[in-house]
């Protein structure tokens, strides 16, 4: 019986520990499973605008008219068709300081920005990052793409080339320190030995052999006139002109002696100078292009464009010539002798914020960086700027009320009715701190809230509260009187739950929660930091937050106790989580799941609470700010960028 006993406990022992290790193994994948994805989401996604801003470069191809690159800031456009439709180039980029295509090569285009250098080799359909070497110091100036195939670009360090596509780069150039670097080079077409640049708008440097020895004409030379562009001519190295405000210097000589003389002075200021073959100046100013036939001493505008002309070029064998003006790129065709728009406003303005209301729910207003405000309206896509509205912190829509919008400005609270566009102040917000955004109680539109925000060095006064729609305010002491307010949620069923997160002028963050519709307040968030948190709008008591150190947290009980399901800085990059004020949550219309945002183009689909995650693929790679659900559509996600608003359509 004892031997029957002690083989059946052998048994058991060793069945438990055959079933731990299969349990464990099960465990082992799930754990996989979790940090691992075997499918990706794609999407869809077009910019809505508003578009028109100032359009800083344009190179057009020398072969074929139907090629032109143009660019606004840091947003990059080419077209293929001579201007009728244009396509946005979807590229990281900082300020774009140069455009060019190859003279020799037809199909290889160049954008330089202030830190890189991208290079198309099929007319601008696929983009790659061409590295520079380690003595190449941003920010880069120009870019020159010599005939002979050699590429220039002069930046914080010197000038350097590339000589062929495979080469190192090399220093022809170097800046010494205290120096000003070459702002504007210009390169003779039939000697690329032949090189003459502008620094610091005074001094001009000059080589004859590629940079063995320099030669410098200082300010005086030039009378200290201030220098802002240079063109050497296509065809002959002697014929050279520096711009400066009131007109251009001349040399017939290779830059020995200069000539000074203008009958006709320029309009105040002149921004660009381009020569073409047959030896015309063309100058670009603040009231248009004006042209030369006998090297800069008389002048004449080419009607009928008097904008302001910010960028110049002469393309296809110099038939036509292109002027980038404050919202459109024109074109002149020299036998017709007039100029036609080609790009109704093809550059994007950046969105900081944008409110979509929750009635009229194709509905939005939208402000831009430079605090200009937006009205957009579909099914007409139509874009109105607010010119009679004041810069506001923020605004939001109420759900009771479909001809209205609302607004903050320096803490004062305002309606404005749609069809007449007029402002009314409602009340003010007794607030010492910047009152910047409103939230309404979605299951109770009498209760508002505002949140506060610190300028500078000072902090937020923490969350206010209105029960009669914005009339009468009251301070939450509960939530801290020296803390700035970042978001405020509501659980979807049981309305007296309320979370609202916060951060203190030294960076730590909170998070409060309220079980009385808002009167009183306690902390909950444990030890994480959370960056961004986000209810889940179809089940009542689940909280998500993205932790400052890349976890995904989840919590099932109201915010009481929170689990790390994903720890997002074991799968990418570490300088992702260097900027975790970019970390953001969207609730899906579905059951358990959400999208995340990380960084620039980095967006995850999040199920089941966080067991997966997947990627998707197909969003801009380009600064962030805000992004929103449509509030019918279950996979229409807009993203506020310095691309403009841009209109997702996932493909879940």
């Amino acid at each position: 019986m004892r031997i029957h006993t002690i083989c059946l406990i052998a048994f058991l022992f060793v069945f438990v520990v055959v079933s731990s290790m299969y349990g464990c193994k099960d465990n082992n994948q799930q754990l996989e499973q979790h940090t691992e994805y075997s499918e990706n989401i794609s999407s869809v996604y077009h910019c809505l605008g508003p578009f028109g801003g100032r359009i800083d470069c344009i190179a057009a191809s020398s072969h074929d008219a139907r090629f032109i690159l143009a660019s606004s800031s840091n947003h990059a456009f080419i077209t293929k068709d001579g201007g009728t439709q244009w396509e946005h180039i979807l590229l990281p980029t900082s300020r774009i300081t140069s455009l060019s295509f190859h003279p020799t090569m037809q199909s290889h285009c160049y954008i330089l920005d202030q830190d890189r250098l991208y290079f198309s080799s099929d007319f601008g359909e696929e983009w790659n990052t061409l590295s520079f070497s380690l003595d190449m110091v941003s920010p880069y100036y120009q870019l020159v793409v010599h005939p002979s195939g050699s590429v220039f670009v002069s930046c914080a360090a010197g000038l350097f080339v590339q000589e062929n596509t495979h080469d190192q780069w090399k220093q022809i150039y170097v800046c010494q320190e205290g120096e000003a670097p070459l702002e504007r080079i210009a390169i003779s077409n039939t000697d690329e030995n032949f090189i003459f640049a502008i620094s610091a708008g005074k001094n001009v440097y000059y080589t004859k052999d590629k940079g063995v020895q320099w030669s410098k004409h200082d300010s005086s030379t030039f009378k200290s006139r201030l220098l802002s562009d240079i063109a050497i001519h296509p065809s002959s190295s002697s014929f050279i002109a520096l711009l400066y405000p009131g007109g251009v210097i001349c040399s017939l000589n290779e830059g020995e002696t200069w000539e000074f003389e203008t009958k006709t002075p320029l309009p105040f200021p002149a921004y660009n100078v381009a020569i073409t073959k047959t030896g015309i100046l063309y100058a670009g100013t603040q009231k248009g292009v004006w042209q030369s036939l006998d090297q800069g001493y008389t002048w004449e505008i080419l009607p009928p464009l008097e904008e302001s002309v910010y960028s110049l070029a002469s393309g296809f064998s110099d038939q036509y010539l292109y002027a980038g003006t404050n919202q459109n790129v024109y074109r002149y065709f020299l036998t017709d002798q007039k100029w036609n728009p080609i790009s109704q406003g093809i550059s994007a303005q950046t969105i900081t914020d944008f409110a979509i209301h929750p009635v009229e729910v194709e509905e939005m207003i939208l402000v831009g960086k430079d605090q200009k405000t937006y009205h957009f309206f579909r099914p007409y896509e139509e874009w109105k700027e607010f010119n009679n509205a004041p810069p506001f912190d923020g605004f939001f829509g109420s759900s009771q009320d479909f001809s209205s919008w609302y607004g903050v400005r320096d803490n004062i609270l305002m309606k404005m009715d749609k069809n007449t566009q007029i402002w009314e102040t409602i009340s003010t917000i007794p607030s010492h701190a910047q009152v910047y955004i409103v939230w309404i109680h979605p299951q109770d539109p009498s209760i508002w809230f505002a949140g506060t925000k610190g300028e500078e060095l000072s902090s937020g006064d923490g969350l206010w509260m209105s029960v009669d729609h914005g009339v009468q305010w009251q301070q939450l002491e509960q939530t801290g009187n020296e803390i700035t307010i970042r978001d405020v949620c509501f659980d979807p069923v049981e309305k007296s739950v309320i979370y609202c997160h916060g951060e203190t002028l030294f960076g730590e963050k909170k998070l409060f929660k309220s079980e009385d519709q808002g009167y009183n307040w306690k902390t909950i968030h444990g030890h994480w930091e959370i960056e961004s948190v986000e209810v889940d709008l179809t089940r009542s008591g689940i909280v998500w937050g993205m932790a400052s150190n890349g976890e995904f947290l989840v919590s099932s009980d109201f915010g009481e106790t929170w689990t790390s399901r994903i720890n997002f800085s074991k799968e990418f990059d570490a300088k992702i989580f260097s900027y975790p004020a970019g970390f953001d949550i969207v609730s899906m219309h579905e059951d358990e799941s959400c999208i995340v945002h990380l960084y620039r183009g980095l967006y995850l689909y999040i199920l089941h609470d966080g067991e997966t995650w997947i990627p998707i693929h197909g969003l801009p790679d380009t600064s962030f700010y805000k992004m929103q659900l449509h509030p019918k559509k279950t996979n229409t996600l807009y993203i506020a960028t310095d691309l403009g608003l841009i209109e997702c359509v996932l493909d879940l």
